[in-house]
Parts: C-alpha cells; sequence; structure tokens
C-alpha cells in the first residue's frame, strides 16, 4: 500500500502523491474521510475504499491507475468534485451488503481511458457538471445536468501538465 487508514480514525488528507504501487490509498472503516489535492499516478488502484461513513475527494488528479476509485464491502455516501480522471480505466462504486449509498460527482473530468463508471443496484452514481467520453457510463450511472461530452482540451497531458486551455468546454 502507498498508504492504509484504520478503523475509527476520522482523517483530512491533502497534498499527497501516490505512485507506483499496488493500493495508492487504502481507507479501512474510518468515520469520516476527506481528500484533497492529491496525485494518483500510477497504481493499480489509486483509492481503494470500504469506508462505514462519508468520503470525500475534491481538487485531486487521477491519472494512468488501472481503477482510479473503488468502494466495495461497505460504505455510504460519497462525493467527488473538482477531480480530474484521465487514462484510468474504471470508477467502480460497489459497496454491497446491502447497503444503500450513493456517489455524487461534480464538476470532473473522466476523459482519455476511463473505460467505465460503474454503480450498482443499491448504490447509484449521479454525474453533474462534468465531462465525460461517450459510452463510458455503466450500470446505474445518472447524467443529472449539465455534463458534456468531448475533450477538455488539457494544456499538454502527455507531459502531465492539465491545466485546461482558454477554450476549455470545461471552462464556465
Amino acid at each position: 500500500y502507498g498508504f492504509k487508514i484504520r478503523h475509527n480514525h476520522t482523517t483530512k488528507i491533502s497534498g499527497f502523491t501516490f505512485q507506483d504501487t499496488s493500493w495508492g490509498l487504502l481507507l479501512g472503516r474510518a468515520p469520516f474521510v476527506e481528500i484533497s489535492d492529491c496525485v494518483f499516478n500510477n497504481n493499480h488502484q489509486g483509492i481503494a475504499s470500504n469506508l462505514d461513513k462519508n468520503l470525500t475527494i475534491s481538487n485531486s488528479l487521477f491519472i494512468n491507475n488501472d481503477i482510479g476509485y473503488y468502494e466495495y464491502y461497505y460504505g455510504d455516501d460519497c462525493l467527488i468534485k473538482n477531480c480530474t480522471f484521465n487514462n484510468t480505466d474504471d470508477i467502480i462504486y460497489n459497496p454491497g451488503y446491502g447497503t444503500f449509498a450513493e456517489l455524487h460527482i461534480f464538476n470532473s473530468i473522466l476523459n482519455g481511458g476511463v473505460a467505465g463508471l460503474d454503480g450498482d443496484g443499491n448504490n447509484p452514481v449521479y454525474l453533474n457538471y462534468s465531462l465525460y467520453d461517450d459510452g463510458n457510463l455503466g450500470t446505474n450511472v445518472h447524467d443529472v445536468i449539465g455534463n458534456i461530452l468531448g475533450n477538455p482540451l488539457f494544456t499538454d497531458s502527455g507531459s502531465d501538465n492539465y491545466k485546461l486551455q482558454s477554450n476549455s468546454p470545461c471552462i464556465d
């Protein structure tokens, strides 16, 4: 693991890079975790979580991961906002064990190889004001409002520059 948070710890993580690991960040059953301004690069799973409580991920970059974010085992409502997922194959939201929880994604970019965004029967994913690749919304994913398809127009993603060009459709 790059980093593991165990039971019963409310945690805020900000400004870290998790790179070249099996699981960049493994979240155990903590009551609340807030992740911001982090980079998850070239991991099998950027974030793997089996939280019993809320998770908020904001202003973070997920690049070249097999799975960007994976919620499994248990879970509660989660929020992803202002994040970029590029050349990351999947976001899987599947808490299981009869859990009823929701993943809300706002103002985020899911581009360049995000092969699937998936919820399951009890655990929907709601996508709002985000950019995604056409055909990549999977099971129980709802395109709610303000979403767009297309190229986000990064400055130079090949050189890991994910700033948006001034004419990007992601800028209001």
